[in-house]
């Protein structure tokens, strides 16, 4: 037996695991005889649900020839560790829903956007300050266009993104709720995100 060896080993006595789980090294470092210990007969981890189970190995059985074979169990994954893992998993899909429309935008740019949109609506109705003017007139001008031009743009832009935002808010709080108080937040999960997909369809903005 090397020091090297990454096996599991089991110590059996009268057809019974006595000790479990034995490495090379510790075999080695109390200076028992190898007889003792058996190798632990591999098997595949059983299928199971990541979201709602987990799976981990536990004491080995010893089979018809005297040989330890693994063993693992599946066990229901705590409701509360379920609500939790769903709702990170929501606001994991609410960011990535609103990423086709940030991404690639720098921060700052991100950031003056309720300042644009407030700019350019001024413009739009003929109440711009001389300020909100100078600002839509530098973006246009490198393009050239019109600060009407870019205004418009501007206002469209914004009243998808503000139909978003009004989507994914709501989402996200009404799943919170519901995840909070159902024994399946997965399930609650799935049918919020069809039926954000179907609306943000109907907005025109899926």
């Amino acid at each position: 037996m090397s020091l090297a060896d990454t096996k599991t080993y089991a110590r059996i006595a009268d057809r019974k695991v006595a000790e479990w789980p034995v490495h090379a090294r510790h075999i080695a470092a109390r200076g028992l005889p190898q007889r003792l210990f058996q190798p632990v007969r591999p098997t595949g981890q059983p299928l199971f649900d990541p979201l709602r189970q987990t799976c981990a190995e536990v004491r080995p059985i010893v089979n018809d020839a005297g040989q330890p074979v693994q063993q693992w169990e599946v066990r229901a994954l705590p409701i509360e560790a379920q609500r939790d893992m769903a709702t990170a998993a929501m606001r994991d899909w609410i960011d990535a829903f609103l990423s086709r429309f940030t991404d690639g935008v720098p921060s700052a740019e991100i950031a003056s956007w309720p300042t644009k949109a407030e700019a350019a609506s001024a413009y739009l109705a003929g109440a711009a300050t001389e300020l909100q003017t100078e600002m839509l007139a530098g973006e246009a001008a490198p393009l050239g266009l019109t600060p009407e031009d870019v205004a418009t743009v501007i206002a469209a832009k914004a009243a998808v993104y503000q139909r978003v935002i009004g989507l994914t808010t709501g989402m996200r709080r009404a799943t919170e709720a519901r995840i909070a108080a159902s024994d399946d937040p997965w399930a609650v999960l799935d049918a919020a995100k069809q039926a954000a997909l179907e609306k943000s369809t109907e907005l025109g903005v899926a």
